[in-house]
């Protein structure tokens, strides 16, 4: 794990920054995408979620099969090249980029394991009895509304400060990152008043929402602001 998240900083390179941003540009656009897909809460009634899972089974799994794809490939790459872009600069220590490093593979983790209680409804068509089915769902707002945003704060932090002291991408990136973690952290508060619908709740989902407009932002920068070295 140390060597995986050693940074040197000789193998930043034009191509692997702009083939990084390309990943950054495409993660955010199909995830924000995937969010407006249908869906179904724990507080539906029983009858109407084995309905959904049956009706959708198909679509369910094929939408968890790119998102592996997304979170496991894309995601990692577009970390990796961020990376190196951010250990570039001589003047700030690496320990930032490792970091935020670090921060997207927590943020793919969690990604890729909320998608099990998903597919595996998707693939039984929910043949669950009703607590186990809405055990299954609460795992899963639990944790796309608070769990997931933790690494998402920290990819963003890390990479934000880095922005703000060097510049090595444009600046306003770097406070809409802190922007973006602040929200996912102090909207994970939601969780103690239980209420997934509340302004707390809003707030968490809000900064996935804004580190997504932060990730496709750092993208098409690193795409832009690709260097010869």
């Amino acid at each position: 794990m140390a060597r995986l998240l050693e940074t040197p900083r000789q193998i930043a390179t034009p191509t692997s920054q702009k083939a990084g941003g390309y990943a950054g540009i495409v993660f955010a656009v199909l995830i924000a995408i995937d969010l407006f897909l249908p869906s179904v809460s724990y507080t539906d009634p029983v009858a109407d979620i084995r309905e959904f899972f049956v009706d959708t089974s198909s679509l369910l799994l094929a939408v968890g099969w790119a998102e592996r794809i997304l979170f496991t490939f894309v995601l990692l790459f577009f970390a990796a090249c961020l990376r190196d872009t951010l250990a570039w600069p001589e003047s700030v220590p690496t320990e930032f980029a490792r970091l935020a490093f670090a921060g997207a593979i927590v943020t793919a983790a969690v990604g890729t394991a909320i998608a099990l209680p998903w597919m595996a409804l998707a693939f039984s068509e929910a043949a669950v009895d009703d607590g186990l089915l809405r055990y299954f769902l609460q795992m899963d707002i639990i944790a796309y509304g608070a769990v997931i945003g933790f690494g998402m704060a920290l990819m963003a932090t890390a990479a934000s400060v880095v922005i703000l002291r060097t510049g090595v991408l444009s600046r306003w990136l770097g406070w809409l990152g802190l922007f973006s973690s602040a929200l996912m952290v102090v909207g994970g508060l939601w969780l103690i008043g239980g209420d997934e619908s509340g302004p707390p709740a809003m707030v968490a989902f809000t900064g996935v929402g804004v580190w997504l407009v932060w990730t496709l932002g750092v993208g098409i920068d690193m795409v832009r602001r690709t260097r010869s070295l």
